[in-house]
């Protein structure tokens, strides 16, 4: 029988990455998201590319909580629920000149959207003793100048998690977060940096696969990928 696994933001950049990754290693996927069109035409990609379930479903993850009948009855149906990935995000620049609508919309999709999907998942990942995957970012370990309000979003992401990990513990859950640095999807696009010295979205694939082939004796609660070039112009600056 094939794993599940269910993921957030699927229908562009790293979540749409992941999903063609687990697909590719024969997962049955739910895949979660807001854009009806984009969402069911990978669906229907990976089903024929692959000879895999998929499942859809179509919600704002800032009220993800209204689709929980829907997500519940959907776990169900494709027999349980082994991987949670939460890859459904936004960024904003600014930290004092951010504003306050912008700030709730980076807490409300970056950090609330993904307790609220967890809780909702929480009792089949309990079954099948899972793993929850985090996505957040560098900034969500170390403040920059230009994105305080993002950075503050990716902290409590962050926070958030690590405390997840410890309570789930117990439970047999494994909890960890990805905190890359500039990603090449659509969003890193205006870092300026070439697509070779971004972060490939395959690299995050790559080290979602790598958990998956650890022992249960092993913990990780969180993975930094760095861009090189970054770290080469910071040592620099030193």
């Amino acid at each position: 029988m094939n794993k599940v696994a269910l993921i957030s933001g699927a229908n562009r950049g790293i979540g749409k990455a992941v999903a063609s990754s687990l697909a590719k290693q024969g997962n049955d996927l739910i895949l979660v998201a807001r854009n009806q069109a984009d969402i069911e035409d990978l669906a229907e990609t990976l089903q024929s590319q692959y000879q895999i379930k998929v499942a859809t479903i179509i919600c704002d993850i800032r009220d993800v909580a209204e689709s929980s009948d829907q997500i519940t009855a959907t776990i169900a149906q494709m027999g349980g629920l082994d991987l949670l990935v939460h890859s459904a995000g936004i960024f904003h620049y600014g930290t004092s000149i951010v504003a306050k609508s912008q700030l709730n919309e980076l807490f409300d999709i970056n950090v609330v959207g993904a307790q609220q999907l967890t809780n909702i998942c929480l009792p089949a990942i309990k079954d099948t003793k899972g793993r929850i995957v985090f996505i957040s970012s560098v900034t969500g370990l170390q403040g920059f100048a230009p994105v305080g309000g993002y950075a503050a979003s990716k902290f409590a992401l962050v926070g958030y998690a690590q405390s997840l990990a410890k309570e789930l513990l117990d439970c047999g859950v494994k909890v960890t977060t990805l905190c890359p640095d500039v990603v090449n999807t659509d969003m890193g696009k205006p870092s300026g940096l070439a697509d070779e010295q971004m972060i490939d979205p395959q690299d995050i694939c790559t080290s979602i696969d790598y958990l998956s082939q650890l022992s249960d004796a092993v913990v990780i609660e969180q993975i930094t990928l760095k861009c090189r070039v970054i770290e080469q112009m910071m040592n620099v600056r030193k």
